[in-house]
């Protein structure tokens, strides 16, 4: 509402420099019709170059993600970062252009921004590995007063009614993996760090259940 009047009061000097309301109507439309296409051309992009997983991470090819021309790529990890990181808005211009510089350069270093990890993975088949950073998961929820919850931003973990009822001192709670959670998973094929980064049932010290795409060493109710 304010904005509006603003740009009223406003409206006599842009049109005194030929922006008029017709001008400014038309650029407009065109910036709408420009980011259409670029929309498009970004999700033909990660269509082909990356490879989505139930663990929340994802590979993408690296010379086909990072291809040129610079905004398709740039928008490309925005949108790659929003989803795997679980933020309500992707990274600011400046550091997703810094970080597009660097991935270009390659190294092994990892990277990370907006909460993820960027590593470089080799093998037959090299590629980008990009997932939640482990240590900035540090979301934990009651396992108690609702049966679906939404934990860090990616994650909507069904609960039986039961889940929450414990007498114990220590109630049930939703909380990341980590390395000693991970270490009970039988055969991963996920990357460490993203098994690291999945929610997992706790009681105090000990793992109750893990997401029904994992299992564990020992009998346990999936979640």
């Amino acid at each position: 509402r304010f904005a509006r009047a603003r740009w009223r009061a406003d409206a006599p000097c842009l049109a005194a420099a030929g922006l008029t309301p017709e001008r400014l109507a038309a650029l407009a439309d065109r910036a709408g019709r420009l980011r259409a296409a670029a929309d498009a051309a970004v999700a033909q992009r990660l269509a082909a170059a990356i490879s989505l997983y139930p663990e929340g991470y994802a590979t993408a090819d690296r010379p086909l993600l990072l291809a040129p021309p610079d905004e398709i790529a740039i928008r490309a990890l925005a949108r790659c970062l929003a989803t795997l990181g679980g933020g309500s808005y992707p990274p600011a211009g400046p550091a997703l252009v810094r970080l597009l510089v660097r991935l270009r350069q390659g190294g092994a270093a990892g990277h990370t921004l907006a909460g993820c990890l960027l590593l470089e993975r080799g093998g037959k088949r090299p590629h980008l590995l990009i997932c939640r950073e482990p240590g900035r998961v540090t979301t934990r929820l009651p396992a108690a007063g609702a049966e679906t919850v939404l934990w860090d931003g990616r994650f909507r973990v069904h609960l039986p009614a039961s889940a929450g009822a414990s007498a114990a001192a220590d109630p049930p709670e939703i909380a990341r993996l980590g390395p000693e959670g991970r270490r009970w998973l039988i055969d991963p094929a996920a990357p460490a760090p993203a098994l690291e980064s999945l929610p997992g049932l706790w009681q105090g010290a000990h793992l109750l259940a893990v997401p029904e795409f994992a299992s564990r060493q020992t009998s346990m109710t999936s979640v």
